[in-house]
């Protein structure tokens, strides 16, 4: 079922199945404005393989070729300028908590729109067990968004893993696949029924412009406006709208043709 939504769907498994050794993800700037129905993706998937989600550095390479102030200085500037473009991405970013995400897999796990945890899944900030006492990628500020500040300082002084009963009280769960059994061939049949909704007419077209205003927050207010506009401009009385309401007036129709 997943292999059908292929056209529509980027699968970025080898992100969280290595750690740092790749050059920069994702092209283009920060700036994602693209409203337009046409764009040709409609979901990035974030997701591991085996056991973990993402099980954070490569300590062989932490002690190593990164263990320098200055390399480690480049690999932070690139991982936050990574996942600030996932963020900024008009397609809608989902993160498939799969698994452990420890340490970078944590921060990752924060970092894309939506998060889809399966039984299996955890997350633990573990960056002080590595003496940082903080995120480097821009998960702090993001954390804090989605728990508050109590709770963001709590899971990253302790370190504590966060399975999912816990995360999803915290607000870190936007979707549970698969059942308690958290087996394989379930958590694909529910993930591939759940993309289904981002990447089918008519929400494909409607949830990318969604994404775009939503990438404006922050901006100065009357900039943000304008854009908005210009994207409500290109899609209302058109396309995937005009198909949309030409449905719902016919099953108004049709509902009153039924009644007596």
């Amino acid at each position: 079922m997943m292999a059908e939504l292929s056209d529509a769907v980027a699968n970025l498994e080898q992100l969280c199945a290595g750690a740092y050794r790749s050059p920069p993800l994702f092209g283009g700037g920060d700036d994602g404005d693209n409203g337009d129905a046409d764009v040709p993706l409609s979901a990035v998937l974030l997701r591991g393989r085996g056991r973990h989600f993402c099980a954070g550095a490569d300590l062989e390479v932490v002690g190593g070729f990164l263990r320098p102030p200055a390399q480690g200085q480049l690999m932070q500037a690139l991982m936050a300028s990574n996942l600030r473009r996932l963020r900024a991405l008009p397609a809608i970013s989902v993160a498939v908590i799969d698994g452990a995400a420890r340490g970078g897999g944590a921060e990752l796990s924060v970092s894309t729109d939506l998060r889809v945890w399966s039984h299996a899944g955890s997350v633990a900030f573990v960056h002080n067990n590595m003496g940082l006492g903080m995120p480097g990628w821009g998960a702090l500020h993001r954390l804090i968004h989605v728990c508050g500040r109590q709770v963001a300082l709590r899971l990253l002084a302790f370190g504590e893993t966060v399975h999912l009963d816990e995360a999803k009280a915290l607000g870190l769960v936007d979707c549970v696949v698969g059942g308690s059994d958290a087996s394989h061939s379930s958590v694909e049949k529910n993930l591939a029924e759940t993309l289904k909704r981002i990447t089918s007419p008519p929400f494909r077209g409607s949830m990318l412009a969604s994404k775009t205003a939503v990438n404006y927050v922050g901006m100065d207010q009357e900039e943000a406006e304008k854009r908005e506009a210009r994207i409500f401009a290109t899609r209302w009385g058109k396309g995937d709208n005009a198909t949309a309401v030409a449905a719902i007036l016919e099953r108004g129709r049709q509902n009153a043709q039924q009644d007596p």
